[in-house]
């Protein structure tokens, strides 16, 4: 036990101080940081988009040089219905083209009929929202004025409407999970990224001694189990670092949008069972160390390091079917789907879906049960299967064993 803590100790250190862990929390922080920033240059504090960017009110005006075709509007209608533009009369389509050329227009608009409309950019915009901002313009313009034919005021509508205050209350019996799906999808893409990353820089730690020979070293003082076992709880502490990292990314970004955030999730009514966040927690810690085990015992199997994509490629490739399976599965509009049931018992993804699948369902806490025992035992044989692949693989020089050949290595009787 006291060498297993040695080497997790050591290899914690280790990891701390590698330039790619340093640069990967500070881009990981600072990545998070500038996409709030972003976030709230777009979004209004009523949680839309914010016009604002893109000449509103609240912006600089842009110009637009706008041609009526058959129109029953005029340029001192669009004034009034579009306060955000600055409305230039044109005389012709030539006369647009040549004006927004020359840049002394943002945009044209040629409007025919009333109901046609055309914008018209030199260099079109990434996010055109111009077309939505003149489309509700019009509609709310030309509504108004059909309903004041018929002596109804627009206006005094919805100020009636805004009077009436219904207060509504949301009881469920399992609590409100409107949220869950969303969530789950993004804990998904979280763990999948951890597993593929870290299960490969696991792997490589384990592949660059051997590649270099330090295993030779290491397996005459230590045992195998101290050695991978102080590995794999390392690599996995140093997962946490990176979540941790995640969160005050997350947490700043917050900070900076705490109105915007706020607000709206004033605005949202939904409540999340504890027991959803322990069976989460419980398959994520079980079933990540198990991913970490079989990496590091993959690394063992290869003489090089070039060799690593190639021996760590089956179980890439376990992890790619799981994920896209597990997103598949929650996108399904029934939740009692057969494929997130059989997901839910399978080790390798239930760490993906079973706290969904209790969010969303009703799951008696003995399938739970079963499925946590059925990950609980595949994790201990794949931990004492990868001390034992390890031990036989480490010593093993020249060509790149096959995993079978390394399994049978690995049980032959010495």
């Amino acid at each position: 036990m006291n060498k297993s803590l040695t080497v997790f100790l050591y290899e914690l250190k280790a990891g701390l101080r590698t330039k790619s862990f340093i640069i990967t929390l500070i881009f990981i922080i600072v990545g998070l940081i500038i996409g709030s920033l972003v976030l709230n240059f777009f979004i209004t504090k009523e949680g839309g988009p914010n016009l604002g960017a893109f000449g509103s009110e609240e912006g600089d005006q842009k110009d637009i040089g706008v041609l009526l075709i058959d129109s029953s509007l005029t340029h001192a209608d669009l004034e009034k219905i579009f306060p955000a533009y600055k409305i230039n009369k044109v005389k012709d389509a030539s006369d647009l083209e040549t004006s927004l050329q020359n840049e002394d227009l943002d945009l044209g608009l040629i409007i025919k009929n009333d109901r046609d409309l055309e914008l018209v950019y030199n260099i079109a915009p990434a996010f055109p929202t111009d077309s939505y901002a003149i489309e509700e313009g019009l509609k709310t313009y030309f509504v108004d004025k059909d309903l004041e034919a018929y002596g109804i005021n627009l206006k005094k509508v919805q100020e009636l409407k805004d009077s009436y205050k219904i207060s509504t209350s949301l009881r469920s019996l399992k609590g409100n999970n409107t949220a869950t799906v969303p969530i789950t999808i993004i804990i998904s893409v979280i763990l999948y990224m951890l597993i593929i990353i870290n299960g490969q820089m696991a792997a490589m730690n384990v592949a660059r001694e051997k590649n270099d020979r330090t295993m030779e070293l290491l397996i005459t003082s230590t045992k195998p189990s101290h050695l991978i076992n102080g590995k794999v709880f390392a690599s996995f502490v140093l997962s946490l670092i990176i979540l941790l990292a995640v969160g005050l990314g997350t947490f700043a970004g917050y900070l900076i949008n705490k109105e915007v955030i706020g607000d709206f999730l004033s605005n949202m009514s939904f409540t999340i069972d504890p027991m959803i966040i322990v069976i989460a927690l419980l398959y994520f810690v079980l079933g990540y160390i198990m991913y970490l085990y079989i990496y590091a015992a993959l690394g063992a199997t290869v003489s090089s390091t070039e060799e690593l994509s190639t021996a760590v490629a089956p179980i890439a490739m376990i992890v790619v079917f799981v994920y896209f399976g597990t997103i598949f599965a929650l996108s399904n509009s029934d939740p009692n789907n057969v494929l997130l049931k059989v997901l839910s018992f399978v080790p390798f993804s239930s760490m993906f879906t079973m706290h969904a699948r209790y969010a969303l369902t009703q799951v008696p806490m003995v399938e739970v049960a079963i499925s946590f025992g059925i990950l609980l035992v595949t994790t201990i044989i794949l931990s004492l299967l990868s001390v034992r692949l390890y031990r036989s693989a480490s010593l093993n020089y020249g060509n790149r064993s096959k995993l079978t050949r390394a399994l049978r290595r690995a049980f032959k009787k010495k």
